[in-house]
């Protein structure tokens, strides 16, 4: 699978949906693609630019633990 396609002037790479829906196995239309793609482009762009912030002091807002028993089987 290729690297990507990088937009006009910026140093963003943006996937290759066809290649990405080809190794996960999706039977979608050449012509499908298409109309989505400039979507999630743009998608991909926000979130990207948003998950390269550093993060490191951003604490999260929900932790879970499950306390097992003995058996280990949750406990009550």
């Amino acid at each position: 699978m290729g690297r990507g396609k990088r937009l006009a002037g910026d140093d963003t790479v943006i996937p290759m949906w066809k290649n990405i829906a080809q190794a996960l196995g999706l039977q979608i239309p050449d012509d499908q693609l298409e109309k989505i793609s400039p979507t999630l482009d743009a998608l991909w762009t926000a979130t990207r630019r948003a998950l390269d912030r550093d993060l490191s002091s951003v604490e999260p807002a929900l932790t879970f633990h499950a306390d097992l028993g003995s058996e280990g089987e949750p406990e009550p």
